[in-house]
């Protein structure tokens, strides 16, 4: 059942929405046409090779972990005895609310070009395909992220008068 919005609660959010909206939204979009456009890959396989990058090591990552906490000292994420988890098929499908067939193909385009890898255990990300490219692409996504958290913070302190 999905929530109803409740009237009496309306608050100085509401007269935001569609800025704070567009804001993520422009955010989303330019950095998914990014990738696409980095990596010469479809929409389907971005979500897919994201979503298996991300959930490969979220076990790992702890919410508001400091970076040496989960970084070793050459600044990489799985420390001795750390493992990435496989990700099977049927789960990523699942997840990424695509067909099966659909996610097993993107995977198998994947692995021709050696961005993921599959075990008996699943699907993992190729750690060796963390290059210069993605980490390029990586920093210039978290100045673009930072840049989104500073308009909002913007946006959020408006007080629904102009300001220049």
């Amino acid at each position: 059942m999905t929530p109803m919005l409740d009237p009496d609660l309306a608050s100085p959010l509401d007269g935001q929405n569609v800025l704070i909206s567009f804001t993520l939204n422009r955010y989303i979009i330019d950095h998914l046409s990014r990738a696409m456009r980095h990596f010469d890959l479809d929409m389907e396989s971005v979500l897919v090779w994201s979503l298996l990058a991300q959930l490969n090591v979220a076990h790992l990552i702890t919410p508001g972990s400091c970076p040496d906490s989960v970084l070793d000292e050459n600044g990489r994420l799985l420390k001795d005895g750390q493992e990435m988890r496989p990700l099977r098929l049927r789960d990523l499908s699942q997840i990424s609310l695509l067909p099966r067939e659909t996610v097993r193909r993107k995977l198998v385009k994947l692995e021709a070009r050696g961005l993921v890898c599959r075990s008996g255990e699943g699907w993992t990300m190729e750690r060796l395909q963390v290059d210069d490219k993605v980490r390029l692409f990586i920093q210039e996504q978290a100045q673009r992220a930072e840049a989104i958290s500073k308009e909002l913070s913007r946006i959020l302190r408006c007080d629904g008068q102009p300001h220049s």
